[in-house]
Order: C-alpha cells, then structure tokens, then sequence
C-alpha cells in the first residue's frame, strides 16, 4: 500500500499516476500479494507508472485515512521509518504556506 499526496513516491516510481497535489486527497495504491516472479516483472511498470489496468492493483481516494494491522508493521513516511499497530492522517488543505 502506497499513501500519497503526489504521483511519485520513492525514487522515482509514479505509484499514483493521477494523484494531484492541489486536489486535497489523499491517493492510494494497493497491490495485492503477488508471487516473487510476478512482482519482478511489475516493478519497471509500476515504475513508469502503466500499472493502472492491472488486476492487481486497486487506487482509491480519501480525505483521511485510518489503518489498523493486527501486528505492528513499518511504515516509511518522506525518508523516515516507524513502527505501528495504526496509523492516522488527514488533508489539511491550506495548512502550509509555501513561496516560491
């Protein structure tokens, strides 16, 4: 499962094609599990971000999310890693200010 607020995630992989920095949604891809093989011959187009057909692969849409696992499981946010049971996170449209 990938959560993003952006198309890329990662080093380049563009896991959420259509995901849209502006729309205030969360973007989500599941894969389900997929034998070792498979998985390898996913990887360039998941990659290149061709994957949106596959039967595998599901995306959904969210202003919030909230997760739950029986058993904790690492979670990668921007670089850093944790460890958690659950997890919580909502759009805040507005809530940074950039400049450019």
């Amino acid at each position: 499962m990938a959560i993003t607020n952006g198309p890329t995630y990662g080093a380049g992989f563009r896991i959420n094609p259509r995901a849209d920095h502006t729309d205030g949604l969360f973007d989500i891809c599941t894969i389900t599990y997929t034998p070792l093989m498979r998985a390898l011959k996913l990887l360039p187009i998941v990659k290149r971000g061709e994957h949106e057909d596959l039967p595998e692969v599901r995306f959904y849409r969210a202003k919030s999310i909230n997760i739950t696992s029986r058993n904790p499981v690492n979670i990668h946010m921007d670089g850093e890693t944790t460890c958690a049971a659950s997890y919580k996170a909502e759009i805040m449209p507005g809530a940074l200010s950039v400049r450019v």
